[in-house]
């Protein structure tokens, strides 16, 4: 399908659900990331409205971030919906494209280059900012009319899609320019995350669905099994081993949270939380944590899943408090975790839950850190 301009910002879009056995799968964290009894710290970064799809990605070596949407500073939210950058005391405004707007960050590295995208006159275009502040745009392939840039490795590979009349086309650059990520034929297709030895992550649409792929150093696109009983699915991130995670998604609508180890074999299904019935990963470490959320009865929680401690409520390993935390988006190798959330609003003296579909409520940006170190 052609892209023009877009008022989606979000590449992948999944909800999530059941069963860990993630044991002799993923990498011996127990060790290096102690989880039983785990605390974490939250570092208040930004509050978002929701009124205006918002993005939010990271977090870096550094714990920096990045995203997308309308800052609530002072009480008094922004006038325009802005590309963004989180750290500690302080949100940037991230420009983007001159005479552009509706400006996206979707992807940093350790080495403080961005990517992402904005709309333009007349389609919405790649972009990238280097460490220095200077902004260069990535062009769509030959001609394409529109792309998108979604990840940056530490080599400085970007991954995302070009498109134009003939559809979506997942691309990498390097050195500025659009390469194909080789795909079948009559298949659109978007590259979402790329690690620093090549391996890109993202889907293949076929008519028959959604499919999870890998490309490993340019080769065609290698289609990742799925769930027993599941008919599509989608990568959302690879970790530097090439461990994959995303979900599998069921003809009635269902979504599972999945884990694909880098040594092959079987997908591995993530559980939910007690009474919970969707479930989705976003992001994971070098040590096997993988990040996301759990959803059911209008409900959704930030959650960790790990060998050492299977899945865990992020929300019991940070101190009280009135937040209720909806969505973890990522996990870095130190262990810090990006979570969205929102005040829980009480009434009558007690307190509710957050809902899935509570727009009304500003979201809030935290980075978690482990207590101690």
């Amino acid at each position: 399908m052609m892209s023009s301009r877009t008022s989606d910002g979000e590449p992948v879009r999944l909800l999530l659900r059941h069963g860990l056995r993630l044991a002799g799968l993923l990498m011996a964290a127990a060790a290096a990331f102690p989880v039983h009894g785990q605390v974490y710290d939250m570092v208040d970064l930004a509050t978002l409205s929701e009124g205006t799809t918002l993005v939010v990605r990271g977090p870096n070596v550094a714990g920096t971030a990045v995203g997308g949407g309308r800052l609530v500073q002072g009480g008094r939210m922004r006038a325009a919906r802005e590309g963004l950058l989180f750290q500690p005391g302080t949100s940037q405004i991230v420009q983007g494209l001159e005479q552009s707007d509706f400006t996206t960050v979707f992807g940093l590295n350790d080495l403080g280059d961005l990517v992402g995208s904005a709309n333009g006159a007349t389609a919405v275009r790649a972009f990238a900012v280097a460490r220095d502040g200077s902004v260069a745009e990535l062009p769509p392939l030959p001609g394409d009319s529109a792309s998108m840039a979604f990840a940056i490795s530490n080599s400085g590979q970007v991954v995302g899609y070009s498109s134009g009349s003939g559809g979506e086309r997942a691309v990498s650059w390097l050195g500025g320019t659009a390469t194909v990520l080789p795909a079948p034929a009559s298949t659109s297709s978007r590259a979402v995350s790329v690690n620093a030895r090549g391996d890109v992550a993202g889907f293949i649409a076929t008519p028959q669905g959604r499919r999870p792929v890998l490309w490993h150093g340019g080769a065609p696109a290698q289609e990742l099994p799925l769930l027993p009983g599941y008919a599509a699915g989608e990568a959302t991130h690879v970790n530097a081993r090439g461990d994959t995670v995303g979900a599998c998604l069921h003809a009635n609508g269902g979504r599972r949270a999945t884990f694909w180890p880098a040594e092959g074999g079987q997908p591995v299904e993530l559980a939910t939380l007690p009474g919970h019935t969707l479930s989705q990963a976003l992001g994971s470490n070098d040590a096997g944590q993988v990040v996301g959320f759990s959803s059911g009865h209008h409900e959704m929680r930030a959650v960790l899943w790990s060998r050492a401690a299977g899945l865990q409520d992020l929300n019991t390993l940070v101190p009280p408090s009135r937040v209720m935390l909806t969505r973890a988006v990522g996990i870095n190798n130190a262990g810090m975790i990006i979570a969205l959330g929102s005040d829980r609003q009480a009434s009558d003296g007690h307190t509710e839950h957050v809902h899935e579909h509570e727009h009304e409520l500003p979201v809030r940006v935290f980075l978690l850190t482990r207590r101690g170190g």
